[in-house]
């Protein structure tokens, strides 16, 4: 019988949960064991990138249109969310690649990985999380109390990053061209996406692209709640937030019954 079908995803992570344990410290481990600054390179990290954007906008290269808290508070909090977004994305569409050999050669179940994957991702996310309520204070700018819900709130965004990174990893096992040129697409919704400007952006075509892009009200939900301890938009939220919790679970088992094809397909490549 095969091993998808004769254990549930709950008991082959108990199973495993001292290999989650120690590959989830070896994998916050590796990116700074050979780095210089080490651990304060994830502090440096997304305060550059933070200064890029607000240099562009002082360059009037970005409009982000009218909002009742500073632009680097705005800003701060937006990339934070999108990071977090873009990284579970890469990090799952890249886990087939990644541990092709170790599944095939330890027969570990690819929901281990899922596992790990995430966790590092959202323990990561603190480090970012926690530079943006201190420019917050800084700026005296004051979380909203309902802000304490913010955690469940992101949850929609992390199924967003884990269903495209499910759907483009399974491409990636099969053709990584095409699996890169998703990956900039990716990248590229960035601007397209209210992270550097507010949901109120008047342009045309923009404004159209922003109304129907989900990830606009994935972000929109946890940045004003935590500003303004309110969800805009709610019912939109709501539906893609069942939508995604749905569609997670449907994309989960289909790759989970052709997981045991994978490895060799890319072994074989």
């Amino acid at each position: 019988m095969n091993k998808y079908q004769g254990s549930s995803i709950l008991e082959n992570l108990k199973k495993h949960q001292f290999l989650i344990h120690q590959l989830v410290k070896v994998n916050l481990l590796s990116d700074v064991k050979l780095s210089l600054l080490g651990w304060t390179w994830y502090i440096v990290l997304p305060i550059l990138s933070v200064i890029i954007w607000i240099f562009m906008k002082g360059g009037g290269v970005i409009e982000p249109g009218v909002m009742s808290i500073p632009y680097p508070v705005f800003v701060f909090i937006s990339t934070t969310l999108w990071g977090l977004f873009f990284e579970v994305y890469l990090k799952i569409s890249r886990i087939f690649i990644a541990n092709a050999g170790v599944i095939l050669a330890h027969k570990v179940p690819f929901e281990v990985f899922f596992t790990i994957g995430l966790l590092v991702k959202l323990l990561r996310f603190i480090i970012p999380l926690v530079i943006s309520i201190i420019v917050m204070l800084v700026y005296q700018v004051f979380p909203d109390p309902l802000a304490i819900f913010f955690p469940i709130f992101v949850l929609p965004l992390v199924g967003a990053g884990f269903c495209l990174g499910l759907i483009t990893g399974l491409i990636r096992a099969l053709a990584k061209d095409i699996a890169q040129m998703i990956d900039e697409v990716i990248k590229l919704l960035i601007f397209v996406t209210p992270v550097l400007y507010s949901m109120d952006v008047q342009s045309g075509i923009l404004a159209t692209i922003v109304t129907y892009n989900p990830l606009s009200y994935l972000i929109e939900a946890p940045r004003q709640l935590i500003f303004h301890g309110v969800v805009p938009n709610w019912e939109i939220y709501l539906g893609l937030s069942v939508g995604l919790l749905v569609l997670s679970t449907l994309i989960l088992q289909i790759f989970l019954k052709l997981a045991p094809r994978i490895p060799e397909r890319i072994i074989q490549i």
